[in-house]
């Protein structure tokens, strides 16, 4: 039977159960990470006569107008169908059947594949993001490298930093405001660093998060790279430098770390990087990564007073 449940009515073990052992597991789908990213959310499931979860697909949820509106979280890339193995194709599609009916404005939702037939791919945007498996020795991996990337990893290596681990962000985020921020019209989310810290605070209390800095002779701080690894996934979550130690390739340092540490295993590591920016896929391509397809969806079933309403508003703020 499905059942759309809000927040409170939702079993934890029993959600974070099904999305580990699920055909396609994500750290994103987990209650403690939704709890942290998302004003609100709910979730479609298909519970078992034991009260197990065979099926979930969370929805990320921020209430306007006093109506629902599902958009993806900040920190939080993908998202879908988390069925086990046991749950039929029918019963997957009539999940995100009762979730399109359900929720009137979505925009957007993204679907970590297309394994369904509900939704006719017409209704879809497709975008990608690079991933690079980690199944082949070190040397074949770093032989993969595009040549500018091991003059880059070359030219950092003769740079006196090191490479060390960290539990707190403040160096990263101060990174990210300088080199950043100021490119960013009308500034940032003015949670994105609330999230960051708790990401990062519960990562490292599970043992799943790794923080890394450059730091050089004097102590100081160069570059940053912040990882989430499970269930075989490194999610290259956060990533910054100071505007004038860009030059150092610390940043390249560190993901050549990550990937030799993994090389020969079967883990993968995911850029997170669903972006139409030319030079931010031509440089996680050129570690050898591969695209993968995601898949968005968005729909406006709103009464027509709140769709007026908000075209308004739009109008108002791009003046």
């Amino acid at each position: 039977m499905i059942s759309i449940l809000k927040r409170e009515q939702i079993e934890d073990k029993a959600w974070n159960q099904c999305v580990q052992s699920s055909v396609r597991p994500f750290v994103y789908a987990t209650s403690w990470y939704l709890d942290i990213v998302c004003q609100q959310w709910e979730g479609i499931v298909v519970e078992g006569k034991q009260g197990e979860y065979s099926l979930v697909l969370p929805v990320p949820i921020l209430i306007k107008w006093k109506k629902p509106f599902v958009r993806m979280p900040l920190f939080c890339q993908q998202l879908g169908v988390f069925p086990l193995a046991v749950c039929s194709p029918t019963i997957q599609n009539e999940a995100i059947e009762a979730f399109v009916k359900h929720y009137r404005y979505i925009n957007p939702y993204v679907f970590a594949d297309n394994s369904f037939d509900t939704l006719n791919l017409n209704r879809l945007e497709v975008t990608t993001n690079f991933e690079l498996a980690l199944d082949l020795p070190y040397e074949e991996n770093y032989q993969a490298y595009r040549r500018d990337r091991k003059k880059d990893f070359s030219k950092a290596k003769k740079v006196k930093q090191k490479i060390v681990t960290s539990s707190s962000p403040e160096p990263m985020i101060a990174m990210f405001e300088s080199s950043v921020v100021p490119s960013f019209k009308g500034g940032i989310h003015p949670q994105t660093y609330r999230y960051l810290r708790d990401i990062l605070k519960i990562s490292l209390q599970k043992n799943i998060g790794e923080l890394y800095y450059t730091q050089y002779e004097d102590g100081s701080y160069g570059a940053a790279c912040f990882f989430v690894i499970w269930q075989k996934r490194i999610i290259y979550l956060f990533n910054a430098a100071f505007p004038d130690k860009r030059k150092d390739n610390g940043r390249m340092l560190m993901l050549d770390k990550i990937i030799q540490q993994y090389s020969q295993s079967e883990y993968v590591l995911d850029f997170e990087s669903p972006t139409n920016e030319a030079s931010i896929r031509d440089f996680y391509q050129s570690f050898g990564a591969k695209e993968k397809e995601l898949y968005i969806l968005r729909q406006d079933n709103l009464p027509f007073y709140i769709s007026m309403l908000r075209k308004i508003r739009k109008s108002i703020l791009t003046r």
